[in-house]
């Protein structure tokens, strides 16, 4: 007998309710197929192989994503990864994972971090795929740690791209940007355990939109469960919040201070072990990725890498959408992500229709 039009919608909601409670548990993130080269203390090193057609000329790319969450939403689903759109471009494709810090690795900071494993990372790369320099794709926190690593080792790096990354600290714009303020904020506070906890991270972030994250995106899942496509992503996008890692307490206290707080890389250079990275020592071709709608890093702080760098080739890329939905939107993926792999190939040219790379004037 057919359900009575009372209970239909309730059968509905208490399907979509199991569902919700085990998919998130079982959807498989990161399919691209890739090869463990090397295990350095906690982090990984992996290449996705050699495409069958390369970009000429093109230097190998490594992927460099933040410390906080796992780099899985650069390859979050199939039709859905960044990292295909660099292998359909013809790029030698490896990944930086930074692994999950323990409570051994709360005194280590951005020395440790930026020339010690980035900088292996990046030899390893430049021995493995036989080439002079690699090229660095950092997101977020990762494309500043990428930034300070390109101007204290310029020899070594092909070209920067550096997307959602903070580069200007000290601005008004930007919740983080404010609230980091050293009146009121002290880093030091969030890591009297050692590790910054990623329940304390995860919260933060949640309330910079609390009514979306814990109520809009739940009933927007009710409304749309079952439909095709919709309920894989989901899960996808859940089980990718909730892995969140530690961050190391030394790294989160230099970061917010020197980066955010006392706005070094723009100025005088954020200390790294004996040395200082200053945006204005980036001398290799730059490119900067934004978003209009992003809540976390406001255009302005990542574009600043342009006017500072003394790059003669600099290019923007501009997404008029979120933090995170510039990683899997199908737009992004088809425009920005589409020109950025051509940049990254040698390409100044862009290959798709639609949204145009755009430059900032005077560049």
């Amino acid at each position: 007998m057919p359900l009575s039009p009372l209970l239909e919608p309730l059968v509905r909601y208490s399907k979509a309710a199991e569902a919700l409670a085990e998919g998130p548990k079982t959807v498989r993130l990161g399919r691209t197929p890739k090869k463990l080269v090397r295990r350095d203390g906690r982090t990984s090193l992996y290449r996705y192989g050699v495409p069958a057609r390369r970009a000429r000329g093109a230097a190998p790319v490594l992927l460099v994503y933040a410390l906080i969450n796992r780099p899985t939403i650069m390859d979050l689903l199939p039709g859905r990864s960044i990292v295909e759109v660099l292998r359909a471009a013809g790029l030698d494709v490896w990944l930086l994972d930074w692994g999950v810090p323990g409570p051994e690795a709360a005194g280590e900071g951005l020395d440790e971090h930026v020339m010690g494993y980035l900088h292996r990372a990046v030899e390893a790369v430049r021995k493995g795929a036989k080439a002079p320099k690699a090229s660095l794709f950092g997101y977020c926190m990762g494309g500043t740690l990428s930034v300070m690593y390109a101007a204290l080792e310029p020899a070594r790096v092909a070209r920067l791209l550096a997307a959602v990354a903070p580069i200007r600290g000290r601005q008004s714009e930007g919740f983080i940007h404010f609230a980091s303020d050293p009146a009121l904020f002290n880093p030091g506070l969030m890591t009297l355990q050692g590790n910054v906890a990623p329940e304390a991270l995860n919260a933060g972030f949640m309330m910079l939109r609390p009514v979306e994250n814990m109520l809009g995106k739940y009933v927007r899942y009710f409304e749309k469960a079952g439909e095709p496509g919709f309920d894989e992503l989901f899960f996808a996008m859940e089980r990718w919040v909730s892995e969140g890692q530690p961050l190391p307490g030394r790294l989160y206290r230099e970061f917010v201070r020197g980066v955010y707080q006392e706005d070094l890389l723009v100025t005088t250079g954020v200390p790294v072990g004996a040395r200082r990275a200053r945006a204005a020592d980036v001398r290799c071709p730059v490119a900067v990725v934004s978003s209009a709608q992003d809540h976390l890093v406001p255009p302005s702080s990542t574009q600043a890498l342009l006017d500072l760098a003394a790059s003669r080739e600099k290019k923007r890329f501009d997404f008029p959408g979120g933090h995170v939905g510039l990683a899997i939107s199908p737009k992004a993926l088809a425009t920005v992500w589409k020109d950025a792999a051509a940049w990254l190939g040698g390409s100044g040219k862009p290959r798709s229709k639609g949204l145009k790379p755009k430059m900032r004037r005077g560049v």
